[in-house]
């Protein structure tokens, strides 16, 4: 068992910006857009059901090196959350997010060594980066529109 590496998957399973964390924030967002956006509704659960897939991916590392999937600290996190019916709020937190997951799986790059693990990461990182082009390119489009009314 590689404690280090399991505190270190952690953080990225349900930490502040966490697959966990973003699941719940792009179900939110979703759903609250869902009966009246449909083109933003859509993108967000495109993006939430890649987070579900990070939550297996990650989990199942986590559980390979011996750790356990213990939610010691998430009623903190979620703390975190926002609710709002305002796009332009939603794309922002979003491109927030993104950019400090993209930093923290960065950093677990950096640090951990065994194989498997850090394919499942680099995977996962690359469809981050996707993730963040998307919302910024959202949320110019959104913004070109908004000017235009």
């Amino acid at each position: 068992m590689n404690n280090y590496y399991i505190s270190l998957l952690k953080k990225t399973y349900y930490g502040e910006a966490g697959e966990v964390f973003n699941s719940l924030m792009f179900c939110s967002f979703a759903c609250t857009l869902s009966t009246f956006e449909n083109q933003f509704s859509q993108i967000f659960y495109e993006i939430l059901s890649d987070e579900q897939k990070h939550q297996i991916l990650l989990g199942e590392c986590i559980a390979k090196l011996g750790g356990d999937l213990d939610y010691e600290n998430f009623d903190t996190v979620c703390g975190n959350l926002i609710f709002t019916k305002n796009i332009q709020k939603m794309l922002e937190y979003s491109i927030k997010i993104k950019e400090k997951s993209i930093i923290n799986y960065k950093i677990i790059l950096a640090k951990i060594m065994e194989k498997n693990v850090k394919n499942t990461v680099k995977n996962i990182l690359a469809d981050e980066q996707r993730h963040l082009l998307l919302l910024k390119s959202m949320l110019e489009n959104y913004n070109l529109v908004e000017e235009n009314k």
